[in-house]
């Protein structure tokens, strides 16, 4: 299993890697702008939501509707792709599919980090759809791909349809990190607030790589650096990628 955790362990004497959170601040998020933001900016990967729309299709979409990005109350869940595809996120953007994110990946090499959300009407149909999205891309582009979730079982779940893709588990509380997934070879993904010296301490006795979310100032990114995490997740990639040096 340990192949499936190379590409997101941090090298020896090497800086944390960096992924950009939902893509980069400038262009509205979660979309093919935002993300190509980031990989100009020097990101090493990125990092999106993904959910399913009403025909099937895995969709880049952080929220359950409409309102935050484009000010309309439709849910994802109750559009079919044609539909979504139609809606303005901001100038122009719109929400990609998951396949075309593993295409822009492979196309630059990049590491992609696909969050599953769980607030979604069917999360085991959500867990299958995704897997066998990234298990339809290249060896070398699965090899690249990290999925991560708040939720433990969807972990899990993938695990059992795809075990060659690394996993990583994602919270935000003390509270959260007792529901981790009793699995080998998996990430943690603490929310920055909680991570010092002891926590990576505790971390590390169990999990194969930690990423922090979401680091956006340079100081941070240089104290969690320190402290040995090997990922951090920015709203500002370009930022922390210059406070690394």
């Amino acid at each position: 299993m340990k192949h499936a955790v190379r590409a997101f362990v941090r090298e020896a004497g090497g800086r944390p890697r960096v992924f950009g959170h939902r893509g980069m601040r400038g262009a509205p998020e979660n979309t093919l702008p935002a993300f190509e933001r980031a990989l100009a900016a020097g990101a090493d990967g990125v990092e999106l939501d993904v959910r399913l729309c009403k025909s099937g299709e895995v969709v880049v979409m952080h929220d359950v509707d409409l309102q935050r990005m484009a000010g309309r109350p439709e849910q994802i869940a109750q559009l079919d792709y044609p539909q979504l595809a139609r809606v303005d996120l901001g100038g122009g953007a719109r929400a990609p599919l998951l396949r075309e994110m593993l295409q822009l990946m492979a196309a630059h090499s990049k590491l992609l980090n696909v969050e599953i959300k769980k607030d979604v009407p069917d999360l085991l149909r959500s867990v299958r759809a995704t897997a066998a999205e990234i298990l339809a891309s290249s060896p070398e582009q699965q090899a690249r791909t990290l999925v991560s979730s708040f939720d433990a079982g969807a972990l899990v779940e993938l695990r059992k349809l795809a075990p060659q893709l690394a996993i990583g588990f994602l919270f935000a509380t003390a509270v959260e990190q007792q529901e981790a997934p009793q699995l080998d070879h998996y990430g943690a993904h603490p929310r920055r607030t909680l991570v010092d010296a002891a926590l990576l301490t505790e971390l590390r006795a169990r999990a194969s790589f930690v990423n922090v979310w979401t680091v956006n100032d340079p100081d941070e990114a240089r104290r969690l650096a320190a402290l040995g995490v090997d990922g951090l997740i920015s709203d500002e990639p370009g930022v922390v990628v210059a406070a690394l040096g």
